[in-house]
């Protein structure tokens, strides 16, 4: 069986793939002559020998773990040979042992990530590159969840909602937040001369400025009236946007964002742009210039809301000491 021999030489994903595909247990366990049970035992040798080995931090590993580590690849080399179903009988023994003993310890780290990519998706939710995102999370809950209940069995789910919540990782979200990027702009210079994508980037601005000045009714009423989203999406429909008449919402994105920042940025942002649309790159490539222009402006609002966060009680107590706090807001 062609699927059966190169099994040996199978990478993480495809063993992924191959644990959710019940026809592929079925076949395996046919061809093995074992039962379905001691199949996915069988398989559970792949996450030792792809992830724990490679992912657990050395100082942790116990001597059972490296013992367990050395039979699963002992196992998974034996599969064409005579000796391989005796030595899936002392593998099943051991992982049966082991998980009894440490299993919570193990499946602690893809426990603490599974929770953690949970918390990015979600806090990310509104931005635009939210699409992509979610894509790459799912795939990986995909793998953490095969692997958690491969090693935690049926505790496995439980777990995940009752666990105490895992430290922040900033590595991890930088990480999947990186490549979500990477893949939105990446999408988008294959779709050109198509600019359909612009209206989530438009989308993403409008939403995190209206958020900084929630009880301004006069700037978000202009800025709903410039950025017409719907009438935006109109044009591009009828193929009428160019990155020439883009540059008019550009313009007046600039203006909305010194309306907010500190007066010491006017003249920084002013000339920024003003190099950024003389550019020779800018000139020739439309998606550096769109892209360069988002992440600064997109990148400055952020700033903008945590510098009003760590002023705000600032100004709070400013207004407080003369008992009027009517301008807080």
């Amino acid at each position: 069986m062609d699927r059966l021999s190169s099994i040996t030489s199978l990478s993480f994903d495809q063993y992924i793939e191959l644990c959710v595909d019940t026809s592929f247990i079925e076949t395996l366990s046919s061809a093995l002559d074992i039962t379905k049970s001691k199949t996915r035992s069988f398989m559970t040798s792949y996450v030792f020998k792809h992830f724990i080995s490679e992912i657990m931090n050395p100082s942790v590993r116990s001597p059972e773990d490296l013992e367990m580590i050395r039979k699963a690849e002992t196992l998974i080399d034996a599969i064409n040979t005579d000796r391989f179903s005796n030595l899936l009988s002392q593998y099943t023994t051991s992982f049966t042992i082991w998980k009894e003993f440490d299993r919570p310890r193990t499946a602690t780290p893809f426990i603490n990530k599974y929770k953690n990519l949970r918390t990015i998706r979600d806090i990310n939710e509104s931005h635009y590159y939210k699409r992509e995102l979610k894509l790459l999370i799912d795939m990986t809950f995909l793998q953490l969840i095969t692997m958690i209940n491969s090693i935690d069995g049926e505790n496995a789910l439980s777990r995940i909602d009752s666990d105490p919540e895992p430290s922040p990782d900033n590595s991890l979200n930088d990480e999947f937040i990186s490549s979500a990027k990477a893949t939105f702009w990446s999408t988008f210079r294959e779709e050109l001369p198509s600019y359909d994508r612009v209206v989530v980037l438009l989308r993403d601005f409008a939403q995190r400025y209206s958020i900084l000045v929630p009880n301004r009714v006069d700037l978000l009423q202009q800025l709903s009236e410039i950025l017409d989203i719907e009438f935006i999406q109109q044009q591009l429909d009828t193929q009428a946007v160019t990155i020439g008449s883009l540059v008019q919402y550009m313009d007046y994105i600039v203006v909305k964002i010194k309306e907010i920042d500190i007066p010491a940025q006017d003249e920084i942002i002013d000339r920024w742009f003003h190099d950024l649309k003389i550019s020779p790159i800018s000139v020739s490539d439309p998606i550096y210039f769109l892209q360069t222009f988002f992440e600064y402006i997109l990148n400055r609002l952020d700033k903008i809301h945590n510098l009003s966060i760590e002023l705000t009680p600032t100004i709070r107590s400013m207004y407080e000491a003369r008992h009027d706090t009517s301008m807080i807001e």
